[in-house]
């Protein structure tokens, strides 16, 4: 039997070849057609399971509003966490300002739509290494102009971006690792990195650093979570004012 023959055969015997000729891949191999076809389907699927995705997440806000945090706040006598909105006035509450913003981990967007609506003259820099939240997001959020959303790790571009800013910065420091589909580096928590990075150029900046669930830190530095000590140590070491309020620790450089 012929070689050229064989082929036929072997393509016969799998029934690709007609069905390639079918799809418009008669001048491709038996193998780029059959991988052509599964790109296609899953292409297909991959932009079906990111609209799954996002709906679970618009899901997730809604609960958010609809849900009786503060009641269930008060019926807990205020032990944390405080309320999305609870926290978000201690941002507002301290914060410089004339400086922009920095965060790290964007989750749903609700504390990044906050402070896009709340200081519209500052550049809100959003960290977020999930790509599926980062996706929806940038969805969720587009409208506002004064975004800008980063699909990557604090601990990639933290330091490029607190390097790029000139006077007076604000960090909302929240990128651990929660549970849910939040993104889990090599700790829980990169807080120790963050704070190396933003120490390094504390000598040039104005900041005011807010650090989220103080509760946690517990002092088990593998998991990424250093003892609160080690914060208020942080916070002295580079001429800052500090306190906690309402589970956020807050740093902010003296004004003299």
């Amino acid at each position: 039997m012929a070689e050229e023959d064989q082929v036929v055969t072997v393509d016969q015997d799998l029934g690709v070849a007609e069905g390639a000729r079918n799809l418009g891949y008669a001048h491709m191999s038996v193998e780029s057609a059959l991988g052509k076809t599964l790109y296609d389907y899953d292409s297909t699927m991959g932009r079906d399971l990111t609209l799954i995705m996002h709906l679970k997440l618009w899901l997730k806000v809604f609960k958010r509003l609809l849900r009786p945090s503060s009641l269930l706040w008060v019926s807990q006598n205020f032990n944390p966490p405080a309320p999305q909105r609870v926290k978000t006035k201690v941002l507002q509450r301290y914060a410089f300002l004339e400086g922009n913003w920095i965060e790290t981990g964007t989750y749903l967007g609700d504390t990044t739509r906050f402070l896009a609506k709340t200081f519209p003259s500052a550049r809100v820099t959003s960290l977020e290494p999930d790509f599926t939240l980062f996706s929806f997001n940038k969805s969720r959020l587009r409208k506002f102009q004064n975004i800008k959303l980063v699909n990557s790790a604090s601990e990639n571009s933290l330091d490029d971006l607190v390097s790029n800013e000139t006077s007076t910065i604000n960090l909302w420091l929240d990128g651990h690792f929660s549970g849910d589909i939040t993104f889990r580096g090599q700790t829980l928590s990169p807080i120790l990195e963050e704070l190396q990075i933003i120490e390094r150029n504390i000598p040039r900046l104005k900041v005011c650093v807010f650090v989220d669930d103080i509760r946690d830190f517990s002092g088990d530095e593998q998991t990424g979570y250093p003892s609160k000590n080690k914060l208020v140590e942080w916070a002295n070491r580079n001429n800052c004012e500090w306190h906690i309020e309402m589970d956020i620790f807050i740093a902010k450089s003296r004004v003299w």
